[in-house]
């Protein structure tokens, strides 16, 4: 294959950034913030959970001395793995379509989606991951009745009950906290008899928008922020028939540390993604020529990882059976 020159493409990456993330719904980089790292993989320090909750004698003593204690840090690891996706032009039918549209841009677009879709499907998997959370000593939750039986269904004894077992996992009161929930589940909790008969006196059950609706569960729930996950993906994969399909399960839901966007790692998180920024801040869009068969080839690449504290939330299935 007779390659030629590779080129940094910053004018696709403007472009594709002007709508993936909205129109993909993707709420990867918001549960799992993004933290530039220099080094492939290491480890960083982290302070046993409750360190600065602690209750101690602050008072002067007697001898002019003052009580106090020495912290110890525990170590974490962290790695990060080179991901990507290349899509290729032919150059002929490139100039055939383009009256109608750009076939690069479309390209990248295509190459970019397909890219952030498969960084989304990562933090799905992780932040849905009932054994991960067992296995760490924070027990998974069951519903005491599935919301799709109005009548009987709980919502806000289920939210009571993860908050109780986040209480006691890190100190930290349900009005601080955050919920990560599929819209399908919105959607029987707001049919349930507890809520809607309730609700019909604030919103218009039948007019409703899920932002609306979310904002509502969040002031009955009592609890800091809703973050509402809905993207999808094609699961026939690459050429098959076109099968839609929810990258979230919507039988689970989390209750969790909110996450904070700052760069460091002072900030526990339950999810954090380590960037290689000798690489990339983020992604990096590329192209070459391949003059064998006179083709274009774009390409978007990342550099990225996935770090887990499961520590910091609690899962709960079993709401829409």
């Amino acid at each position: 294959m007779s390659v030629k020159s590779l080129e940094l493409r910053q004018d696709l990456n403007v472009l594709c950034d002007d709508d993936s993330l909205i129109d993909m719904e993707l709420q990867a980089d918001i549960l799992a913030p993004t933290i530039g790292v220099t080094t492939e993989g290491g480890y960083y320090p982290v302070l046993p959970i409750g360190t600065s909750l602690k209750l101690g004698d602050t008072r002067r003593n007697m001898d002019g001395t003052w009580n106090g204690s020495t912290h110890k840090y525990d170590k974490r690891a962290f790695s990060v793995e080179e991901f990507g996706w290349k899509e290729r032009i032919d150059n002929s039918n490139r100039l055939a379509n383009l009256q109608y549209f750009d076939d690069e841009l479309v390209a990248s677009r295509i190459a970019n989606a397909i890219v952030l879709a498969a960084r989304e499907k990562r933090v799905a998997v992780a932040m849905q991951n009932t054994t991960a959370f067992d296995s760490n000593n924070t027990d998974s939750l069951i519903a005491g009745t599935d919301w799709t039986t109005p009548s009987t269904a709980k919502p806000l004894g289920d939210i009571n009950k993860m908050s109780a077992q986040c209480f006691k996992q890190f100190g930290m009161k349900k009005n601080k906290l955050e919920l990560v929930i599929t819209q399908e589940a919105i959607d029987f909790a707001m049919l349930t008899d507890e809520i809607s008969t309730r609700a019909k006196y604030t919103i218009n059950l039948d007019l409703y928008t899920y932002s609306a609706a979310a904002e509502y569960l969040r002031q009955y729930f009592g609890i800091k922020k809703i973050t509402v996950v809905s993207s999808t993906y094609n699961a026939a994969g690459i050429g098959g028939a076109f099968s839609a399909t929810d990258m979230w399960d919507p039988n689970i839901m989390v209750l969790k540390l909110p996450s904070f966007s700052m760069n460091s790692w002072k900030f526990p998180s339950l999810l954090r993604q380590p960037v290689y920024t000798p690489f990339a801040t983020d992604r990096k869009f590329e192209s070459y020529i391949d003059d064998e068969v006179d083709s274009t080839i774009v390409r978007v690449r990342e550099w990225r990882g996935l770090v887990k504290d499961y520590n910091w939330g609690v899962i709960m299935n079993g709401i829409v059976v």
